[in-house]
This record gives structure tokens, C-alpha cells and sequence, in this order.
């Protein structure tokens, strides 16, 4: 029987997305270029994005910051957890240590709409102060975990492929790969939609 391009449209498709997560994630741990270092004194939540995929499963919160080096007077708008911001800063939103708190990030475009106006709008404000901030670009400070998780993830489903092959001798039980299976499925899905666009 002829085998006909169709037949391995769905292989192909998830071997380019694989390939796509694989590199996202090697080009995030090695772009060295657009890593940014500041130190602020002072920071304040910007805007808190609720993550869903498919508007039912939850795939996490992204909070956004603006920090303020006063003696510089430069400031960025900054991607990082909630416990971030509670162990570093008090109530008031000045750091807990006198030095000040290091960030160190990866600059990215914001990917959410309502953000990115939120951003613009502070950054006019700001600017009349005699503030220096760049409302395109977002320190994202976990940006190693999501690179991390892109690559768990492929390597993750080639070992389930590989153990699929090697498992000629069909000893390993058809309710284990299900399990397996759905179980990377749920995985793959979700970092997808969480991190696709990080």
C-alpha cells in the first residue's frame, strides 16, 4: 500500500513542535545579549495576568513589576512570582536590604495586549519624572525555569518514543503507556500554552 504524505502529517507536526520547544529553550539559556542586570531600591506591582488554557485549566499567574534604582534613576518593568516580590520587598514596596535587589533577566516583549497598554501608559507618566524605563521590552527573571521546561519536556516524550521502540518484546504492560502517555500529553500541552510565548 502506498504510503501517502497525510499518513505522517500528525508525526511531522509534533516533531516540529518538539523541535520548536527544543530550540525556544536552548536560545533562551545561551542569548547572553538580552540578559539585563539592574539594582532597585523600590518596587511596585504593575499588572497580574491569570493563565488558562482553554479558558478552564489554570497554567499559572505572571505578575509584573516596576523596580527603581533611585540613585540612577533608571527603571524596568519586570516579569517575576509573587514570593519574589513578598521575600524582597516590604509593604511599601521598598527592599528589605539596603543594598538593594539584584535582577537579572532576560528582555522580552510583553505577550499579553492588556500589559503592553498597562506598560505604555506608566512608562508616560513615569518619564514626566525624569524616570528612564523601555516599556517594549520585560525583565523576565524565571526565564531559566521555562527554558529548563522546554527541554524536560522534549526529552521527556524521546524517551517515551525510544522505549516504545525498544520494547519489541512487549514487556512493558499497555495500561503503564497509557498512563504514560496521557500523562506527558497533560505535560506537553501545558507548558506549551504556558511557555510557547514566554
Amino acid at each position: 500500500m502506498k504510503t501517502k504524505l497525510k499518513d505522517y502529517l500528525p508525526v511531522i507536526i509534533v516533531v516540529g513542535i518538539a523541535l520548536a520547544l527544543l530550540f525556544s529553550g536552548v536560545r533562551d539559556l545561551t542569548d547572553k545579549d538580552h540578559v539585563k542586570t539592574i539594582r532597585v531600591d523600590m518596587c511596585k506591582s504593575v499588572a497580574t495576568v491569570v493563565n488558562t488554557y482553554m479558558l478552564i485549566i489554570p497554567t499559572g499567574n505572571d505578575h509584573y513589576y516596576f523596580g527603581l534604582d533611585a540613585e540612577s534613576g533608571e527603571g524596568a518593568y519586570i516579569k517575576a512570582s509573587k514570593s519574589w516580590y513578598s521575600k524582597n520587598f516590604d509593604a511599601e514596596g521598598m527592599a528589605r536590604d539596603n543594598k538593594g535587589v539584584q535582577v537579572i533577566g532576560l528582555l522580552r516583549r510583553p505577550t499579553n495586549d492588556e500589559v503592553e497598554h498597562e506598560l505604555r501608559d506608566r512608562t508616560a507618566s513615569l518619564r514626566e519624572l525624569g524616570i528612564s524605563v523601555n516599556s517594549d521590552y520585560v525583565v523576565c527573571m524565571n526565564y531559566k525555569f521555562g527554558a529548563f521546561c522546554k527541554i524536560a519536556l522534549v526529552v521527556l516524550g524521546a524517551l517515551i518514543v525510544l522505549s516504545v521502540l525498544l520494547d519489541k518484546g512487549n514487556r512493558i504492560p499497555k495500561k503503564v503507556y497509557n498512563i504514560v502517555y496521557i500523562t506527558f500529553f497533560v505535560l506537553f500541552i501545558l507548558v506549551l500554552f504556558r511557555y510557547i510565548g514566554y
